[in-house]
Order: structure tokens, then C-alpha cells, then sequence
């Protein structure tokens, strides 16, 4: 009767402590969703142009677990698997996202050019605008009024640890570099997804806990949770 009631009191204190395990995941789930969400919202790149005239862009990281992206970043994530990038349902496979927006101007002379053409011993000469560099290069039509253009931009995305002082933590940062000179990076935003191991995983056990003799060394297949 006595061991009985020692293994009941170790089945309810196994309880409680399994549940008390849910309930501190539980409570740090929707802080971890409150921040993130905050961070979202708080996210704010930097913007400038270098000693070279390049266009350049900086923005901390948003790092969250899986589950938790899939909830903040809903609508990005389903904007993804529309467009048929190779990512799963609610975003598994996914890394991570980084959107840069930039915006281009220039002021351009176009050159009048001569183009020469002999149709059935007929001399016929072809009249249109046009300009070109290494970056754009358009050509204006004006017989039919068609304008032709394209434009041509690098950027470079670096995502690096960023040191914030002494005895501080780094931070993952993302800095993006235009290199044509006419573009300017109006947006910056990114963020990350952590993929931890598994909550609950079966497996095989040795160690020290609660078995039919009380707590006692033990080997065997169990239930690993992991709270952190």
C-alpha cells in the first residue's frame, strides 16, 4: 500500500511538472510574439551614399523562430509561395527574407542617329534618339513614337555580426550597396528564421528519475522536452 502510494505521488508530480513546462512555454511563446512583433514594427534602416557616390542601406535583423514567423510574417510568406518560390507550406525551408526597394533618376542628352537601309534599290534612312552608358541606355523612335529602355543596377547584400561596444553583444545586421550611381535604396527591411530543435522528441534515455522503485538511475525510451 505504501509503494502505491509513493508511485502515485511521483505520477503527480511528474504531471505537474509536465505541465508546469507547457505553461512556461506558453508564456514564453507570446512574449516571444509580442517582441517580435514589436520589432517589426520598429524596424528602421539607415540610408546614405558613401565617399564614392554609392547608395547604401543598413537594417538590424528580426530573428524568430518558425513558428513564430509564421504568424508576424504571414502575408510576406504567403506573398513568396505565390510567386512559386521553393519554399514549403507556412514557410518551411524558409532562412530568411531581406526586401530592398530603390529608385532610380538620371538626366540624359539623346544622340540623333543615322541608320542607313537599302529595301528593293530603295535608300531608306532611319531617324532616332538614342543614348547609352553602362547603366541605361534608352532609344526614342520618333516615327512611331516608341521609346526603348532598359535599366541596369548592382546591388550587394552583406549580412554580417555587427559589434555594438565594449562587453556588448554583436547583432546580425544586413548592408546593401548599390552600385550604379543613379540609384538611391529607399527601403530596407529583413528578417531571420531560427530553426531549433524539435520541442518534444522520442528517444532513447539514461540517466537518473522516476521509476517503479521512485527516483533511481533508469534506461529506456522517453519523452524529451525541451523548454528553452
Amino acid at each position: 500500500m505504501r509503494n502505491q502510494l509513493i508511485k502515485i505521488q511521483w505520477v503527480v508530480i511528474a504531471a505537474l511538472l509536465i505541465l508546469g513546462i507547457f505553461k512556461v512555454h506558453a508564456l514564453k511563446r507570446d512574449r516571444d510574439l509580442s517582441q517580435t512583433a514589436l520589432a517589426k514594427e520598429q524596424q528602421s534602416a539607415t540610408f546614405w551614399k558613401d565617399e564614392t557616390g554609392k547608395a547604401r542601406a543598413e537594417v538590424t535583423a528580426v530573428k524568430t523562430e518558425k513558428q513564430i514567423a509564421k504568424e508576424v510574417y504571414e502575408s510576406e510568406i504567403d506573398s513568396l509561395r505565390k510567386q512559386n518560390i521553393g519554399i514549403g507550406r507556412n514557410g518551411k525551408g524558409l532562412n530568411s527574407v531581406t526586401n530592398v526597394t530603390t529608385e532610380t533618376r538620371d538626366s540624359v542628352i539623346l544622340k540623333t542617329v543615322y541608320d542607313t537601309l537599302v529595301v528593293n534599290n530603295t535608300i531608306k534612312v532611319n531617324e532616332t534618339l538614342q543614348y547609352s552608358d553602362k547603366w541605361t541606355q534608352f532609344r526614342y523612335d520618333p516615327k512611331t513614337n516608341g521609346l526603348n529602355y532598359s535599366y541596369t543596377d548592382s546591388l550587394s547584400i552583406v549580412n554580417f555580426d555587427k559589434k555594438q561596444g565594449f562587453l556588448k553583444p554583436r547583432v546580425t545586421t544586413v548592408q546593401v550597396v548599390s552600385h550604379n550611381p543613379n540609384s538611391t535604396i529607399t527601403g530596407l527591411t529583413q528578417f531571420e528564421v531560427e530553426h531549433k530543435p524539435k520541442r518534444m522528441q522520442f528517444g532513447l534515455q539514461a540517466g537518473y528519475g522516476i521509476t517503479n522503485n521512485g527516483l533511481s538511475p533508469y534506461a529506456g525510451v522517453g519523452l524529451t522536452i525541451r523548454i528553452w
